[in-house]
């Protein structure tokens, strides 16, 4: 047997077929369309099967640590005659700081190449060891035997313990069933489809669970889901992708006994977030007869959204690129603030901390990402009702007139009450040469808003350069009684480092990956970049103008004398791609007195 050479495995595999006019067919990768069905509607006009695989780089994070490499072969075999259908090799390769990837690939497969009354598996194998990695079994159904009408929905429940229940509280240690009770005329001659059971988190995240059928005495569909609900929860059982059937319940409720029935199991279109709620708290009214059911969870409910809202503050401030400072300063902050509001609801002695505080720092450093993260943090410590971030500048507050700059600055206020009134490049306000200058109005006016001790609901940033910040600050004695230093928050520049890894992540976002010499050609650019900086260097907006404007231009360019370039050539950036560093441009002085 032929040794695994290849220093990459391939772990999962999902599989959607398309035709030309499908969302997987124009839209690449397009991963959000797959899912973990395996039975397909075969209709006409397919043309072919993505592949979704995660492969991993087995020298990552050890002593051989580098770039992976790997050459595999996907087929669709017809399991009844053991012919393999379509097949395709490809190639992986793995960048040796990368531990896993999701790759695309896409077969040839048109209807008239399958039988819809055989079985096939598609099998992704090594192929120097012709080892397989992985597979997944396929069926496809002719669309005149499409079995929706053959099933009617009775009823819906969550069971714990063999015991039906409309509503029920999940904790990490419940195991919870979901049952669809169905009335089923389903021809007996006919192979059964897959139900398969998809649902929508209170956070947002969505899921796909497998079902398990039992057909007697009643037809009932059921699947088991075992942690990470939270919130408001709405699943949906489904044929072929199309929801035939519905559930919605509060994870974090109250306990209801009871089952769903008739149309409150029914499927919704186009559900949302955020009349989830209205729509569970009227299912459940219906079910129990008792208005209050609902609203006794209301409270517990409205409370996890926050916390989770919180936790995704939290992570996305956790992944930010450098503002090592900012990030630990914020954190603590956020900590402070919420020990204050646990000991004012426990009626002990509270010194509130000062929200208002200074972002110093240049452009594209992240001060309006960060102030949006401290928006969610300061709503979820319940210091901020909102939690939203209003951004203006001098242009949007200053009028024509006194009467008008003064309306302007009251309406940004109203707008940012229950938030944050961020004001990027605050010290344009600051004109001291000119006395009569409209920015003293708006100045004057946030310091009535910074001192008014009822505004508490409320959090005002000022933003912009250091120095210039700095000026502002030690020329108003308003502003320094109102704004500590301890909340002056410093945003350094990128290191050059640091901003080859928000490019790497900013192709990475983008389903682009980069061939070493790409990536050695973009570090060098951007280390070139950062070393001939000045006081108006953009920072994570010069890397993203950098690749919008010069090197995907630069890609199209290339590809468009490729009359049908592959996926990989779609997808793959160059290093003729990425410009190289303009030269630098020294000027050297003639010195005076005698030469060395």
């Amino acid at each position: 047997m032929t040794i695994k050479k290849t220093n990459i495995s391939i772990d999962s595999l999902l599989v959607q077929p398309y035709d030309p006019s499908s969302r997987v067919a124009n839209s690449y990768p397009g991963f959000i369309y797959f899912s973990k069905r395996h039975d397909f509607i075969l209709f006409g006009k397919m043309r072919g099967i993505a592949l979704a695989l995660t492969a991993t780089n087995l020298t990552f994070a050890t002593s051989r640590h580098r770039t992976a490499h790997g050459s595999f072969r996907a087929d669709l075999v017809n399991v009844d005659t053991n012919e393999t259908v379509t097949s395709r090799s490809f190639t992986l390769r793995i960048d040796s700081a990368t531990e896993a990837v999701t790759e695309r690939i896409d077969l040839i497969l048109k209807s008239d190449m399958v039988d819809p009354t055989c079985s096939y598996i598609v099998e992704i194998r090594d192929t120097e060891s012709d080892e397989l990695e992985v597979s997944t079994p396929i069926l496809f159904y002719r669309y005149e035997r499409l079995p929706h009408g053959y099933f009617r929905r009775l009823n819906a429940s969550l069971s714990v313990d063999g015991v039906d229940y409309c509503n029920i509280p999940c904790d990490s240690d419940t195991s919870l069933q979901l049952k669809f009770g169905f009335e089923s005329t389903y021809p007996s001659n006919l192979r059964m489809p897959e139900f398969t059971f998809r649902y929508v988190n209170g956070d947002g995240k969505q899921f796909d669970a497998q079902c398990s059928v039992v057909q007697k005495p009643d037809f009932v569909v059921s699947t088991q889901i075992d942690e990470g609900l939270c919130g408001i929860v709405y699943g949906e059982v489904c044929l072929f992708g199309h929801a035939i059937a519905s559930v919605i319940f509060n994870a974090d409720g109250a306990s209801v006994s009871g089952r769903y029935s008739g149309d409150d199991c029914s499927a919704v279109r186009d559900y949302d977030r955020i009349s989830g709620y209205d729509l569970w708290r009227e299912r459940l009214n219906r079910a129990v007869g008792d208005e209050g059911a609902a609203a006794r969870a209301m409270e517990r409910a409205i409370k996890d959204g926050e916390l989770a809202e919180e936790a995704e503050a939290r992570r996305q401030l956790d992944m930010m690129v450098g503002l090592t400072s900012v990030r630990g300063k914020i954190t603590t902050y956020a900590n402070m603030t919420r020990l204050n509001v646990l000991r004012g609801k426990a009626s002990l002695k509270v010194k509130p901390a000062m929200l208002h505080s200074m972002f110093l720092g240049s452009p594209g450093t992240g001060k309006t990402t960060v102030a949006k993260i401290m928006g969610k943090l300061l709503r979820g410590a319940g210091v901020l009702s909102k939690g939203h971030v209003v951004v203006r500048e001098r242009s949007n507050l200053v009028g024509r007139y006194y009467d008008s700059t003064f309306e302007n600055l009251r309406n940004a206020i109203e707008e940012a009450g229950g938030g944050i009134l961020f004001i990027d490049e605050a010290y344009q306000l600051n004109v001291p040469e000119d006395p009569k200058d409209p920015g003293r109005d708006v100045i004057d006016g946030l310091l009535t808003l910074l001192a008014d001790e009822t505004q508490r609901d409320i959090m005002v940033i000022l933003a912009g350069y250091s120095e210039p910040m700095k000026r502002m600050f030690d020329m108003n004695p308003g502003l320094k009684s109102r704004i500590p230093e301890s909340n002056f928050y410093h945003f350094e520049d990128f290191t050059a480092e640091e901003l080859t890894e928000i490019a790497m992540r900013y192709f990475n976002a983008n389903d682009f990956v980069l061939t070493e010499g790409a990536r050695t050609k973009i570090e060098t650019l951007l280390t070139s970049d950062y070393e001939a900086r000045d006081e108006k260097f953009g920072n994570a907006r010069h890397v993203v103008s950098l690749i919008e404007t010069r090197i995907f231009p630069a890609m199209a360019n290339r590809l468009a004398k490729i009359d049908e370039p592959t996926v990989e050539q779609l997808t793959t950036v160059t290093a003729d791609d990425v410009p190289v560093p303009a030269p630098s441009l020294v000027i050297r002085q003639r010195r005076l007195g005698f030469a060395c």
